[in-house]
């Protein structure tokens, strides 16, 4: 048998890590609580566990830190309420920071594995609304055939889009300005 030796990636003089990219292109938008959002979703499974987050959604983290997060269950809703002190706690510590989550709000829902697909295909804070699209039809094939090749390799869906969305509007940016 055969081992491959791991490849290991060289940051070149002048590369940036995509966190520092997203958090900054976020923040000159005036929304640098989407990046922490999509943080507070990603680690939701860890704090929560994977038999409670087979149950939960989490739907939206507002600016002033509430996350919403809606239940499969009534009795999954009350047990979480009585827990939510330790779950701030938990997500405090993952994120490394105690103001992004002051409160959590728990909603029953009986559907709400059907706003888990929603947030899987619109984000997480476009759920309950249609996201407004970018005028790819201004762009032109070389910026589209670009950004196309820039998130390809990317396997998480939100992520992609996410960042396809982020590009072109910069590729606007640029073409407008």
């Amino acid at each position: 048998m055969r081992f491959r030796r791991r490849q290991r990636f060289v940051k070149h003089e002048g590369s940036q890590e995509l966190e520092v990219v997203l958090k900054s292109a976020l923040g000159e938008r005036g929304q640098s609580y989407k990046y922490e959002e999509w943080r507070v979703f990603a680690h939701w499974p860890t704090v929560v566990g994977s038999a409670i987050a087979a149950q939960t959604v989490p739907v939206s983290l507002s600016v002033t830190g509430v996350l919403r997060v809606e239940v499969a269950h009534a009795v999954y809703s009350s047990e979480l309420s009585m827990m939510k002190p330790m779950i701030l706690q938990k997500l405090s510590e993952l994120i490394g920071r105690k103001d992004v989550v002051v409160d959590i709000r728990f909603r029953h829902n009986p559907n709400c594995m059907e706003t888990r697909k929603r947030v899987v295909e619109h984000g997480p804070s476009d759920a309950s609304k249609s996201q407004p699209e970018a005028n790819v039809a201004s762009l032109s094939p070389d910026d589209i055939q670009n950004i196309e090749a820039a998130v390809a390799d990317i396997n998480d869906i939100e992520l992609r889009a996410a960042l396809q969305s982020l590009f072109e509007t910069q590729c606007l940016a640029k073409s407008n300005g």
